[in-house]
């Protein structure tokens, strides 16, 4: 929804912005494009995420053991 909100451009036949804010960019986006749609970026944001969180998950393990 945020680069949705950041891209728009006023339309040249009425001079308006498509949408007048967050929940109206939410509902017009899931009625044209599909619930499914709003999870687009997920696969990438995972696999950049994945590799910080198990090397932080590890660390933290690590530090946190009983026998050290």
């Amino acid at each position: 929804m945020k680069v949705k909100l950041q891209s728009q451009k006023i339309n040249a036949k009425s001079g308006k912005m498509p949408y007048n804010g967050l929940v109206d960019c939410l509902k017009k986006s899931i009625r044209k494009e599909g619930f499914v749609k709003l999870w687009v970026g997920f696969p990438m944001y995972y696999l950049r995420i994945a590799p910080h969180v198990m090397s932080h998950l590890i660390i933290l393990d690590w530090f946190n053991r009983k026998d050290a």
